[in-house]
């Protein structure tokens, strides 16, 4: 059966011990991808669908590594791990008071090239 999803997904950052990072998660474009807003998107079953997340560096030495992230809609979840070489997903928690804490997510799309349209 086809799966409809509309909207931004709940993201949920996971440091190794299992708490949860508490990025500032904003709704929109960012530095590398481009929002095209909450349309509704129909998946038929096999095909993907993207999200564009983008975050900036760190300037304060350091960082907690994301060993999970969780992506929620109400119609479907799934948890992602070690998406890079080092067994991670890639994206460190700098801290409060760094400009790195904050992400930017668009809503969902039904390609990868949506996003930069």
């Amino acid at each position: 059966d086809a799966c409809s999803l509309k909207g931004y997904a709940q993201l949920l950052f996971r440091a190794a011990d299992g708490s949860v990072l508490p990025f500032d998660l904003q709704h929109g474009s960012g530095q590398a991808f481009r929002d095209p807003g909450a349309l509704p998107i129909t998946l038929a079953p096999g095909s993907t669908a993207a999200i564009g997340v983008t975050k900036y560096r760190c300037d304060l030495a350091g960082g907690i590594a994301t060993s999970s992230l969780s992506i929620s809609f109400p119609s479907f979840s799934t948890t992602l791990r070690g998406l890079d070489r080092s067994g991670t997903v890639g994206v460190a928690f700098c801290g409060a008071g760094d400009p790195g804490v904050q992400l930017h997510e668009t809503a969902v799309v039904g390609s990868v090239d949506a996003l930069f349209r």
